[in-house]
């Protein structure tokens, strides 16, 4: 279903596994359980998030920031692909404190200044607009029969399977056969490289690290057998001598 705007943007929606709901609204601003949109809106998008994190930094201590990308009110748009390519390209654990991570990052950046995650969460939805695949530029996907250089919508991007493998083929850590993933308390696999972070054994339901299922509860270190303790002959005092007796 294609929304087609005056300005010649599309509106598409495209629910494969039947996730999402519609709501109709009466007015063009975003309702109260949407943040700003971090492409159109970045600079609000910016503010929302460091205000946020400053305002009760406590909430965000013991979130991991996996789930905090999650929370449509501030993160508008940012899904599961969507984190975990953000995550992994800024070099964040997945299951790092969403405070240790956010709470130094600046509300205003200079386009001089390193791509941080914030950065990031309107780099990568970027580029994947322009990649132009048909179902997100309001075409309908293409079969091998009438596939052509372009798409129905003008898109640029191969078409049918050929648009699938531009898009599988821009993906660095999500669905990778080396890459690890966890399950969230959300029950979303949750994909990166690396440690997952101090916050993995009480917030993922399951751990999968680099081809070793794991449970999380796993990721606790063993404790360590006691070590057997070596008997010693006890001492026995007598009135005029002192005798060495074994313990069996």
């Amino acid at each position: 279903l294609s929304f087609k705007a005056t300005d010649g943007s599309i509106l598409s929606y495209v629910d494969v596994r039947r996730f999402g709901t519609w709501r109709s609204m009466t007015t063009p601003e975003w309702p109260a359980d949407r943040g700003p949109d971090p492409l159109k809106e970045h600079a609000i998008f910016r503010r929302a998030v460091v205000t946020a994190v400053t305002a009760n930094p406590k909430k965000f201590d013991g979130l991991p920031i996996c789930q905090v990308l999650h929370d449509q009110s501030l993160f508008n748009g940012i899904g599961n692909y969507l984190r975990a390519e953000i995550l992994f390209r800024s070099g964040v654990p997945p299951f790092a404190s969403a405070k240790d991570v956010l709470a130094s990052l600046c509300e205003v950046v200079e386009a001089t200044d390193p791509v941080d995650l914030l950065t990031l969460c309107r780099d990568v939805p970027s580029e994947v607009i322009g990649l132009k695949i048909n179902k997100y530029q309001g075409g309908r996907q293409n079969t091998h029969q009438d596939a052509a250089s372009t798409g129905a919508s003008g898109s640029m991007a191969p078409a049918g399977d050929e648009e699938h493998s531009a898009w599988t083929n821009w993906l660095r850590v999500y669905g990778q056969e080396d890459a690890s993933w966890a399950v969230d308390k959300e029950g979303r696999r949750i994909w990166f490289r690396g440690p997952p972070g101090k916050l993995c054994r009480k917030f993922a339901q399951k751990v999968h690290l680099q081809g070793r299922r794991q449970f999380a509860g796993a990721l606790v270190a063993k404790k360590r057998p006691a070590t057997a303790l070596e008997k010693k002959p006890a001492m026995l005092f007598g009135k005029n001598q002192r005798q060495k007796i074994l313990k069996r």
